[in-house]
């Protein structure tokens, strides 16, 4: 797939000991590191009861579980790691810039870190709005560390309108049924991902700079960057 090989640069700089969060079906090939902790919100068992299309016996078994959202990255000490992998994982939380934050604070100076998401124009996520910085920025003063399942009414809106024709009991299930496999709640493109990302940056404190991008303009997929932290 290009979009994997346009990664390769990217990852060929993360060097040393890290992890990656939801490798799932594509898991990152990392040449230089030296060890790679895989982290995910479901045991490989568990997978094929929320995702019934996906064959479980091709995916990675992982190593720690970590529900972002309510926990972030609490088994791992602050600037503890080398590199984060983190791809196509940001659009499926309620408070992504906590989990931005957590990403500063397990890494150590120097550290680097691999980000991905899908690109709006080029994904079913097409006809949706994008998420403005004012939502998450106002969601993570909330405190807020669960999705709900009207959180899911604009995937029902812009994708799947037929739902909104059905019984209550009908569209409520379906709801809870986009909540149970934490389907995208934010929608970005490769424009303001990364205004997203040092609007994190700015409120979290942090510094990083860019060592890697690829825009959908050249994978026609997903935007995808290599930040390296700055300071403490």
């Amino acid at each position: 797939m290009q979009f994997l090989k346009l990664r390769e640069p990217g990852y060929a700089l993360l060097v040393g000991e890290g992890i990656e969060i939801g490798g799932f079906e594509h898991p990152a090939a990392l040449p230089n590191a030296r060890r790679i902790i895989r982290c995910d919100r479901l045991w490989k068992s568990e997978v094929a009861a929320v995702f019934s299309e996906v064959d479980p016996s091709g995916l990675p078994e992982i190593d720690v579980r970590i529900d972002l959202d309510r926990e972030g990255l609490a088994p791992f000490p602050d600037a503890s790691l080398d590199f984060v992998v983190c791809c196509h994982v940001l659009e499926h939380l309620k408070n992504p810039v906590k989990t931005v934050g957590e990403i500063l604070r397990v890494l150590r100076p120097g550290g680097r870190a691999a980000l991905a998401i899908p690109d709006r124009d080029h994904t079913f996520d097409r006809h949706r709005p994008l998420t403005g910085w004012e939502k998450l920025a106002a969601i993570h003063a909330s405190g807020a560390s669960e999705p709900a399942a009207d959180d899911y009414l604009d995937i029902v809106r812009y994708v799947h309108p037929q739902m909104l024709a059905v019984g209550e009991d009908e569209r409520r299930g379906y709801l809870e049924h986009l909540r149970k496999r934490r389907e995208h709640l934010s929608v970005w493109d490769s424009r303001t991902f990364p205004e997203f990302l040092n609007r994190c940056a700015v409120l979290l404190g942090g510094q990083w700079r860019t060592l890697y991008e690829v825009t959908a303009a050249a994978n026609q997929f997903e935007y995808f960057v290599v930040l390296e932290k700055d300071g403490p």
